[in-house]
Parts: C-alpha cells; structure tokens; sequence
C-alpha cells in the first residue's frame, strides 16, 4: 500500500474503525490476496467488531507488498455499501484523495 493510502487510513482511522464491518470485507480481501488465510483467521479470532476493525486496518496499513491493497478495500467497501445501503465509508475515503 502507497503511504498516501496510508496516510488516508490514519486519517480516518476512528470512523473507519467505528463502521467498518470487517467480517463483510475479509472475503473480498482474501479472494483478492490483499489478506492471506492467516491474516482472516487472524482477524476473524478477535472478539469485538471494533477490534477486528482495527486489526484489518492494522493489516493494510503493514501491507507494503500489496499496491492494489487499497484500491481492493474500496472495492470491498463498495460491495458492501450496495448490499447494506450504506455508502457513507466508500464516499468518506474518496473524497480524501487519489486512490489509484
């Protein structure tokens, strides 16, 4: 992940950590080989939703090897914001700058 994507994940790390629904994410992530199995069994082991959150956002943010990291969890996002109607986390990132 480029540190600008980066940067833009800190940025909004608090809300991003509060909405995301990471369970929904991590198969898009996975199948994509931004995340790896043990990287879901990771986050997947965690209790609470906001603690899965924050290891996913963890993961990415480490992620260095992966360009397409972000551009995958936009994607995620996206799928899920179609599905659940909530478009607020996709448009939120956007909005902060250049993703690809």
């Amino acid at each position: 992940m480029d540190e600008i994507h980066q940067q833009i994940l800190q940025e909004h790390w608090s809300t991003l950590k509060e909405k995301l629904e990471p369970l929904s994410v991590l198969k898009h992530l996975t199948e994509r080989g931004v995340l790896d199995q043990v990287d879901q069994q990771n986050i997947e082991n965690k209790v609470e939703p906001l603690l899965m959150s924050e290891g996913l956002l963890h993961i990415l943010c480490g992620n260095e090897n992966k360009p397409n990291a972000f551009v995958e969890f936009l994607n995620a996002l996206e799928k899920v914001a179609l599905e659940k109607e909530q478009p607020c986390l996709i448009c939120l990132l956007r909005r902060a700058g250049k993703y690809s």
